[in-house]
Order: structure tokens, then sequence, then C-alpha cells
């Protein structure tokens, strides 16, 4: 993301949660430092992992992530289904 972008977010979010009482004042101040502060600003973006939005590519690896994450409940989700189809059906009026 670019740093004028993430100065940008950085202020919002930290304004509209100082408002809803989820962030203190000391708190605000701090991220408003960070934000004002290019070196910091840099480190931040560094480490925040790239969200990948608004192309095929981005949204098949969002799917991806979230598939990897929820597997083992996907899994169970098979394995109790699995039986229904596999089951054998026969007529009744034979």
């Amino acid at each position: 993301m670019k740093l004028k972008k993430l100065k940008r977010k950085l202020k919002s979010h930290a304004a509209k949660e100082l408002l809803r009482g989820r962030l203190s004042m000391d708190e605000f101040r701090k991220v408003f430092s960070v934000a004002n502060n290019d070196a910091a600003l840099a480190e931040l973006n560094r480490k925040l992992p790239a969200v990948r939005y608004g192309s095929t590519a981005g949204a098949w690896a969002n799917f991806w992530d979230w598939f990897v994450a929820n597997w083992p409940d996907i899994l169970n989700l098979i394995l109790t289904l699995a039986p229904l189809f596999l089951e054998e059906h026969y007529e009744e009026d034979q």
C-alpha cells in the first residue's frame, strides 16, 4: 500500500475508534505519531501483509487462504456427507 494511503487510513480509523470509545487518547496520539513519522510508517507498511483485492488472482489467493484455514471443518463436512452420496439406492417396486 502506498504510504500516503496508509497514513490516511491510520488517521481515519484511529479517529473512528476514538469516537467509539475503543481507543484511549494516549493510544490515539501514538497512532498519529506513527502516521506522521515517515520511517515508522514505512516500517509498518513493510510488516503489514499485502491485501489482495480487486483482481482475480487476489480473489483466488484470498479464497485459498480461507480454504487452508478452514480445512479441518471442510474435511469434517465432506466425511459427514460422503456416506449419503455413496449409499446405493434400491427401488421399492422390485
